[in-house]
């Protein structure tokens, strides 16, 4: 096969499992319903980081922070500090090292895609060398994301225009990021609905929801980019 079909093979195949793949675990994980939740405490050995995945994004990051609005994590020092002692017993030091869920680290980087790899010698096999090769980067992209983009998502457009350093800067002014912070907004504001920072999964799978005119409005009131 041609090395350049390859390449395209390699691409657009690693984009789509990628999105899919951060569409489908960051709604089953990261916003697990109750009947799954009772499941994993019931094995805690093999699913206890689930739980903990689980508290840090959908406790933490949607419930005890961004309560006033989504570019608010804490009202003051005195807001920080209760959500310090509600999470204290956890004992989870990821929680504050990972920015109260603005962030993921190492551990998180290497994980957050994990389903994805096994595409690439898949790709070796069956493809070629050249589309595992192009398909290595994409699993990356979404922890990436979600460790350099996702805390801007949560200032306003012009803030953090200002804030990040000039390549994010860029990034962020451009058509696809400006879309995905429209979409992030949405997905604080319907937590059942657009959970890609990577474009595209959500719309496959039946969870991407448009703003409505109110939401709009919303956005423009907080500097997040209507359009």
């Amino acid at each position: 096969m041609n090395a350049w079909v390859q390449i395209a093979v390699g691409l657009a195949s690693s984009y789509l499992a990628a999105t899919l793949s951060e569409s489908f675990l960051h709604r089953t994980v990261g916003h697990a319903g109750p009947r799954l939740r009772r499941a994993w405490a019931r094995r805690p050995r093999l699913c206890g980081h689930l739980l903990r995945a689980h508290y840090r994004h959908a406790v933490v990051h949607h419930g005890l922070t961004f309560a006033r609005d989504h570019v608010t994590q804490f009202l003051d020092d005195e807001d920080k500090a209760r959500v310090d002692a509600i999470i204290e017993p956890r004992g989870d030091p990821l929680i504050q090292r990972e920015r109260y869920g603005l962030s993921v680290g190492l551990r998180g980087f290497l994980t957050y895609n994990g389903a994805v790899w096994p595409l690439i010698p898949a790709l070796a096999l069956g493809v070629g060398p050249w589309a595992a090769l192009a398909a290595l980067p994409i699993p990356l992209a979404a922890p990436l994301l979600s460790m350099f983009i996702h805390p801007y998502l949560h200032l306003p457009h012009r803030e953090a225009l200002r804030r990040a350093p000039r390549p994010l800067a860029f990034l962020l002014d451009t058509a696809y990021f400006r879309s995905v912070a429209r979409h992030h907004y949405l997905h604080h504001a319907y937590p059942r609905s657009n959970f890609n920072l990577l474009l595209g999964g959500d719309r496959l799978l039946g969870t991407h929801r448009r703003p409505t005119a109110k939401d709009l409005d919303a956005m423009a009131a907080l500097d997040i980019p209507a359009r």
